[in-house]
């Protein structure tokens, strides 16, 4: 709210007023912010950021905590937010960090393209440091002294429980003495989506049950440290409904420190050691999905925060902890060579069933009388496989290396790639279980069917409606199509550990 009233930002509240800023988005952006906050608290706190004074006397977090307990700084100046912008830069600009010292951390949580609605605002001094001290300190009650949080102590774990109180609770946008407020009021966020803290005492015994004995097993099968250290970074740990990434988070210290033990030959390997270990070991064995966007971003914080090492830009994790509803889209592309199943166009409340009788037979003739889909899904693998190379090859060492992986990850995904296309199939294959059955979607061809999907992976060239309609229930619905996704996991020979709170993925309507 000190953005929204600050007199310089009329912009922004004739944007809340007019319904073009979206309160959800503004709420996304704000945690993003806090996001980076967190994560430079901890880093200075660890001495994994620089030594440089200069930047501890000028640009550092810690310079803002310490303003935060000091009164007079409490002005209606600008200055320390403006700072901060240059706080951020020194962490995306390689150039501009080397100046003093500061590794750039690339990535997307110092990218200003993730905060587009806060460039370019003001807020006061004492609005800002009222933010940085509710982060920096706390009390257990109104009688309690004021405290400073430990951040070099923080267990990362703690975020999920922040994370899930936060569910309890919808962003809108409201007028408060005739000012526009941004309040989070109390909502169903949780229960739609089944979201809850795991407790840590669940997460170990799931540890111990499901990627211990995997882990055991893989090393018995291999004698040398070489040998042992590619078994364990060819593991694969996967999290259906990751949350802020509890499991994940498990996973990584315990794959990282067998990892460590391997390379050092220490039963107690040196903290340098060990987050250097857990950093390949994110990098290499850890997957996630999760259908809230807020979560996706929290496990991505909560992996670098945990994954850090001095020196090293954050790892790129776009590919591997993705944003989908875990449950809902296609788990095996050899459903695609046999085309839409009937019980696709079975009627639900709503549908027309007249409508989804003649499409059901419409269908099962399609299916049924002509040859089989031009699709063959261990090729499609085998093409995916390649396509995703270069993002298993490039190490995560440099600025540079990062920015070759985050161009490689775009080009698979562009419009009109293997992947595209591959995923447009999954689309309308999944699009037919819930397409809305009316004469008005069979009438603009907005229902497909084995036909419609015949001829686009023949061609490539079908009605954009039914092209428009499948991205836009894929939107609606956060379908999620695992092999597209994560092809190497599916082309594994290996089975690797499948951890979570969900049954497995399925296609239901």
């Amino acid at each position: 709210n000190g953005l929204l009233h600050h007199p310089k930002n009329q912009h922004l509240r004739e944007r809340s007023k007019n319904g073009e800023l979206n309160p959800y988005s503004s709420y996304q952006q704000l945690l993003r912010l806090i996001y980076r906050f967190l994560f430079l608290m901890v880093a200075e706190e660890r001495n994994l950021i620089t030594e440089n004074q200069a930047y501890r006397d000028h640009y550092s977090i810690s310079r803002l905590r310490y303003f935060s307990e000091l009164r007079p700084a409490y002005s209606d100046h600008e200055d320390l937010w403006i700072g901060l912008q240059t706080t951020f830069r020194l962490f995306q600009d390689e150039e501009l960090g080397k100046m003093l010292g500061v590794p750039p951390l690339n990535g997307d949580l110092f990218n200003t393209a993730q905060t587009p609605d806060l460039q370019g605002l003001s807020i006061t001094n004492r609005e800002f440091l009222t933010a940085i001290w509710d982060l920096s300190m706390y009390r257990e009650n109104e009688r309690t002294p004021w405290r400073r949080i430990n951040y070099a102590a923080l267990d990362v774990e703690e975020l999920g429980s922040v994370y899930e109180s936060l569910l309890d609770f919808q962003p809108v946008f409201t007028e408060r003495d005739g000012k526009p407020t941004f309040e989070l009021a109390y909502g169903m966020e949780r229960k739609s989506t089944g979201s809850y803290y795991t407790p840590p005492e669940l997460v170990n015994e799931l540890i111990k049950s499901a990627l211990v004995p995997v882990l055991e097993e893989r090393l018995k099968e291999v004698k040398t440290p070489q040998e042992k250290e590619k078994s364990i970074l060819n593991l694969k740990v996967c999290d259906p409904a990751s949350g802020s990434g509890h499991f994940l988070l498990a996973a990584a210290r315990r794959l990282g420190r067998e990892l460590a033990k391997i390379r050092t030959g220490d039963d107690e390997p040196a903290p340098e050691q060990m987050r250097l270990a857990i950093r390949d070991a994110i990098t290499h064995c850890i997957y996630a999905v999760d259908k809230n966007p807020l979560a996706v971003d929290l496990c991505k914080v909560a992996l670098w925060m945990e994954g850090h090492a001095k020196g090293k830009p954050l790892t790129f994790l776009d590919h591997r902890i993705r944003c989908g509803d875990s449950l809902i889209g296609v788990l095996d592309l050899k459903v695609l060579e046999q085309g839409i199943p009937d019980e696709a166009l079975d009627p639900v409340t709503g549908d027309d069933k007249q409508v989804a009788r003649s499409l059901k037979k419409q269908n099962r003739s399609e299916r049924e009388g002509q040859r089989s889909l031009p699709f063959e899904a261990k090729k499609e693998i085998t093409s995916l496989l390649d396509a995703y190379q270069p993002l298993r090859e490039l190490p995560d060492d440099t600025p540079e290396q990062i920015r070759r992986k985050v161009e490689a990850y775009q080009k698979i995904q562009s419009h009109g790639s293997k992947w595209w296309h591959d995923n447009t199939a999954c689309h309308l294959w999944t699009a037919a279980f819930f397409a809305e059955l009316t004469q008005e979607n069979n009438k603009n061809n907005r229902i497909p069917t084995t036909e419609t999907l015949r001829r686009y992976l023949e061609t490539h060239a079908i009605d954009g409606r039914q092209i428009g309609n499948a991205w836009a229930l894929a939107q609606k619905h956060h379908l999620f199509h695992w092999p597209l996704e994560f092809p190497d996991v599916f082309a594994s020979a290996t089975p690797s550990p499948l951890m979570g709170q969900k049954s497995p993925p399925s296609t239901s309507r």
